[in-house]
């Protein structure tokens, strides 16, 4: 479950600039429960730690856990109503999730805590030609994520657990940053629009106590080309995109494990690693119809997105299709 409040407010500076802010608070909580119908005995679950890594201690027969969590966030923009000018924003969260065990006295295993920052500027230009308002807006933007991931170390009681120490050995941090411009024309009936982004990504995820560490740095460029026509009360909108994505570093080091039972895993995230380091060519498009509606409905609108994925390394292709349908209310 998951209850999300967000307050804002704007003020106007001038007749061209508005400032905005915002504060918001969401709470989480999910239950999971796990039966088995084995009729060779029980079965153990194991509880996760990171990078294949599991606690031991507290990976037996309980099947049930629940995850508490709770975001606090909150975020500034500076706008111009006629899209010229400097426009920014920055933004800021922080998250933290419990793991707890219920069946053992709801015992809290492991806790995440996790920090985001992100800020976006840039500058409009609007002047008349090819027959209608021509606008150019280059964006620069730096996002930021650090994630740190907690032990809780309990005593041997087999009833009440009392906490020894803790630990921090989970790291995750991400810098992402982009760089990007867009171009659009607008006449009184009609419109065309193209963007292009480049954007660099660095990850490092690292596990202290067990030596394991994975290191990803990759380039992104995605180019996006559309239009709109209007007849009437009717108006119809498209676009077509291409994105690729190619690594530039990769690394990741797997302390071996004595126990043979964990091969699989470790087996498991060098091919999922394999697959965060292919390169990948994306393509997609989208279909939207607006038609316009008298008195207090001002429109419906139908909107048909496609989108699909083709890795190099295993020659695979994911797609995905959605179709939405909505209304403008006056």
């Amino acid at each position: 479950m998951t209850a999300r409040v967000n307050v804002g407010t704007a003020f106007k500076v001038d007749l061209r600039r508005r400032v905005g802010l915002y504060v918001s608070l969401e709470k989480y909580s999910q239950e999971n429960d796990i039966d088995f119908y084995n009729p060779y005995g029980t079965q153990t679950l194991y509880q996760m730690d990171g990078l294949g890594t599991i606690y031991k201690r507290f990976s037996t027969v309980n099947d049930e856990t629940v995850y508490k969590g709770r975001t606090l966030g909150g975020g500034a923009t500076w706008v111009t109503t006629d899209c010229r000018g400097l426009s920014a924003s920055f933004s800021f969260a922080r998250y933290a999730m419990e793991k707890i065990l219920p069946d053992l006295n709801n015992t809290p295993i492991n806790n995440i805590e996790q920090d985001e920052l992100c800020f976006e500027a840039g500058y409009g230009f609007r002047f008349r030609g090819m027959g209608g308002v021509v606008g150019v807006r280059p964006v620069v933007s730096v996002m930021r994520r650090d994630r740190i991931g907690e032990e809780i170390y309990y005593d041997d009681g087999s009833q009440n657990y009392h906490e020894i120490s803790r630990a921090k050995p989970y790291e995750h941090r991400l810098m992402e940053v982009g760089l990007g411009s867009a171009v659009d024309l607008r006449q009184s009936e009609r419109g065309l629009s193209a963007s292009l982004k480049v954007g660099l990504r660095d990850v490092e995820e690292e596990l202290k106590l067990s030596s394991r560490r994975k290191e990803l740095t990759t380039v992104s460029g995605e180019m996006v080309v559309g239009g709109w026509l209007r007849r009437g009360r009717l108006t119809v909108s498209c676009d077509v995109l291409y994105r690729h994505r190619g690594t530039l570093t990769s690394a990741m080091s797997l302390a071996v494990r004595s126990d043979e039972q964990f091969a699989l895993e470790d087996a498991y995230l060098e091919d999922y690693f394999g697959l965060e380091r292919s390169q990948i060519d994306g393509f997609g498009g989208s279909l939207r119809c607006d038609f316009g509606m008298p008195r207090y409905v001002r429109g419906v609108y139908f909107r048909f997105d496609w989108r699909g994925d083709s890795r190099r390394e295993d020659q695979s292709f994911v797609h995905s299709l959605c179709l939405n349908m909505g209304l403008v209310i006056n």
